[in-house]
């Protein structure tokens, strides 16, 4: 595993934001941290440890420890919130790259960097970069299939990025309820044959839905029977 980019905000002597891309470094292979004492060299080791496990290097000092005393208390992100930031970037990266074939490459998804409301929570919000325009808009103007997908994706994305980080969780199963009636066939075929790989890989994947394409494609089913005594259920199709 090899560091990408690293954000750094109210960290440690970083008051503002401060992006380290460590892709040019890692192509190099050999590089050097340097600076005058105090300027936060190690601060930047810190910095991924602590995005990647909970503890500084060494594990000497906690979060609260590293919340930097030059930075203004009305600074856009509270340490906590870097941390979840940090990590959702982790997502996005891992979301974006199943949206784009779940979209024909169109979609991609991004952290919103433009601070808003300082009496609300930053830092979070999320973006999609439309590759017909090529512009970044909220990501709540998706339309309903749109977003859908999207959700799919960061699903997929958060549960990639648990799996791919020391000691996380397996997760072997995956219920999706609903929208999948909000798709028109190209993109409701590309979902379902993203579920269908998972499923192949070996998750178990069950998804809620009465859309008869889906019905049609999927014949392993648990179906719920109404009635006025109440519902029961069957299992067709093993």
């Amino acid at each position: 595993m090899r560091p990408i980019t690293l954000d750094l905000c109210a960290f440690g002597p970083f008051a503002a934001r401060e992006h380290i891309d460590f892709t040019g470094l890692s192509q190099r292979g050999f590089f050097l941290i340097t600076g005058k004492t105090g300027a936060g060299k190690t601060s930047i080791l810190d910095g991924i440890c602590y995005s990647l496990f909970g503890n500084t290097s060494g594990g000497e000092r906690d979060g609260k420890q590293m919340r930097s005393d030059f930075a203004e208390p009305e600074t856009e992100l509270t340490f906590q919130r870097y941390v979840l930031s940090t990590m959702l970037d982790l997502v996005l990266v891992a979301a974006s790259l199943r949206l784009q074939k779940m979209s024909d490459g169109r979609f991609t998804l991004h952290r919103s960097e433009v601070q808003g409301d300082l009496r609300m929570s930053s830092g979070l919000d999320l973006l999609v970069e439309d590759g017909h325009t090529g512009k970044r808009r909220a990501a709540n103007t998706l339309s309903g299939g749109e977003g859908f997908l999207a959700s799919l994706s960061l699903a997929l994305g958060l549960a990639d990025i648990v799996q791919s980080r020391k000691g996380g969780v397996q997760l072997d199963t995956l219920f999706i309820d609903e929208g999948f009636g909000s798709l028109d066939p190209e993109a409701l075929d590309c979902a379902l044959q993203t579920l269908m790989a998972l499923q192949k890989n070996g998750r178990l994947i069950g998804i809620i839905s009465h859309v008869t394409e889906v019905k049609e494609q999927i014949k392993t089913q648990l179906e719920v029977l109404p009635s006025r005594k109440g519902s029961t259920t069957r299992i067709t199709g093993l």
